[in-house]
């Protein structure tokens, strides 16, 4: 087993525990940014770095991490559905091959 510290959640300052409302949606659209909160584009660059830096490893590689750090891969992927990760899910990433040039993702 391998802790990476790259997969901790993104950090929203003075933002974070509150419940998530009309900041939540400026701060993903790069219009607003809470004091000590990184931005939505360094946190998905961030976590797909380290997604793909995990998948350097012997397969299969297991990733577990908390559901935000799956917007980078909803992100730069593809999936069946547009509906939010909760927690826990289990999901399989394939990384893209010449068959399938972009990321798919799936729930277990």
């Amino acid at each position: 087993m391998q802790i990476i510290p790259e997969l901790a959640e993104c950090s929203w300052g003075e933002r974070e525990g509150e419940v998530k409302g009309v900041w939540f949606e400026k701060w993903k659209r790069g219009l607003e940014l809470p004091a000590g909160a990184e931005t939505y584009d360094e946190f998905l660059d961030r976590a797909l770095g380290v997604i793909n830096k995990a998948l350097l490893n012997p397969g299969p590689v297991l990733i577990f991490a908390l559901g935000g750090v799956y917007w980078a891969a909803q992100t730069h992927g593809t999936r069946e559905t547009d509906e939010a990760l909760p927690n826990a899910t289990i999901v399989k990433h394939k990384p893209p091959s010449q068959q399938h040039p972009w990321w798919s993702t799936s729930k277990l």
